[in-house]
């Protein structure tokens, strides 16, 4: 009988925690989307905010680096990242395990969507918000082409006890006119 409560409050402890990681992750997607929401009113507006515009490091200039043809894994301030084809990532500590998928579109725009990623302790990409600092279209074609790529990607798996279950980084995509 003992066994049996021992049993159930396991069952219920991880029923909680679960919810609790739901919660966190629909939080973590609801504060995403509101930052890029609000990156794309200051520039709608004529203004800048803390999501758009900024330098990334080295420069006083607006754009990466300093530089508005700058990119973000460019400069001593850049860390853990690769790219190549058009798409780049960072996520420290990490690489990619194959290559990065392209993103299906077939419409005639172009721009860069910056996709802020989560990934697990085995390397899989759990959330895709894209529109974070740095894209320069908001087009939501884009957007979705870009979401759905990211969540394709895989990262080394991470075997320290110490490392956290969670990691974020980013995917960009550097979308062209066809």
């Amino acid at each position: 009988m003992k066994g049996n409560v021992l049993a159930e409050n396991r069952r219920r402890e991880e029923v909680e925690r679960q919810k609790a990681e739901e919660e966190r992750k629909r939080r973590e997607q609801q504060e995403a989307q509101m930052n890029a929401i609000k990156g794309r009113m200051g520039k709608s507006f004529g203004g800048t905010t803390g999501q758009t515009g900024e330098g990334a490091g080295e420069g006083q200039k607006s754009g990466n680096l300093g530089d508005p043809a700058g990119t973000v894994n460019a400069g001593k301030n850049a860390a853990g990242g690769g790219q190549g084809a058009g798409i780049s990532f960072s996520l420290e500590g990490r690489n990619v395990i194959g290559s990065l998928a392209k993103p299906e579109y077939n419409i005639n725009d172009y721009g860069t969507v910056v996709v802020q990623i989560t990934v697990n302790k085995e390397g899989l990409v759990t959330s895709a918000v894209p529109g974070a600092k740095g894209s320069t279209t908001m087009d939501s074609r884009l957007l979705e082409a870009a979401k759905k790529a990211a969540l394709q990607a895989r990262f080394n798996k991470i075997t320290s006890p110490e490392a956290p279950t969670y990691q974020r980084g980013t995917i960009t995509y550097h979308f062209k006119l066809m």
